[in-house]
């Protein structure tokens, strides 16, 4: 069974996660089969709209924390090819047609999308367009999305590392173990008072 599933429609391609028994959460399979199907659709030059959906009744749980716990390392295991529409590299638009949860990774899959539901009526509705209008309106509303500034970006990576990192790990093993996660919170106790600041990462 494939984890990743498409179907055309004339210039419209359907993509869909398939592993709707584990809520189609994120391994390094799919991710890998994500990015190449987006890579195939980026390059087609007869298909104009994707929708993006989920097999099952969720559309993407996020992290595979199985996976993560056998590997010893929190956070999903990136492919060795480039995803254009996860690093923004894909001009064409995308439809989201959240049929479920959408949680941790899986909401962010959802961030990069163009438009959201009805999705068979909207990409109608953007094969009306000529191409370049299509390539236009997709350009605009992806640079009306906010973005976090350099200062911002340095404290998400800065907050990443506060903390008990142990406490990432003991997340997935108590998840996959169906138990309650016994968290340290701090590897030293005042660090729960010393929070960095924008103005702390500021240089």
């Amino acid at each position: 069974m494939a984890v990743v599933e498409t179907e055309r429609h004339g210039q419209v391609l359907v993509v869909r996660m398939n592993r709707p028994e584990r809520l189609n959460a994120l391994n390094l399979e799919m991710r890998s089969r994500l990015a190449e199907t987006w890579s195939e659709f980026r390059e087609s030059s007869e298909l104009e709209v994707a929708i993006f959906t989920g097999a099952g009744r969720g559309f993407c749980a996020g992290e595979d924390m199985k996976e993560s716990l056998q590997r010893g390392k929190p956070g999903g295991t990136r492919p060795d090819i480039e995803d254009p529409f996860m690093s923004g590299a894909l001009e064409k638009p995308v439809i989201a047609a959240v049929n479920g949860y959408a949680m941790g990774g899986g909401f962010m899959l959802v961030e990069p999308e163009d438009l959201m539901s009805s999705a068979l009526a909207m990409a109608e509705h953007l094969l009306t367009l000529p191409p370049a209008s299509r390539v236009n309106t997709v350009h605009m509303m992806r640079q009306m999305r906010p973005a976090a500034s350099p200062e911002q970006q340095r404290l998400a990576a800065v907050l990443h590392e506060h903390g008990a990192k142990s406490d990432l790990i003991e997340s997935r093993a108590a998840f996959a173990e169906k138990r309650r996660p016994n968290f340290k919170g701090w590897d030293k106790p005042e660090d729960r008072h010393r929070l960095p600041t924008l103005d702390s990462v500021k240089g």
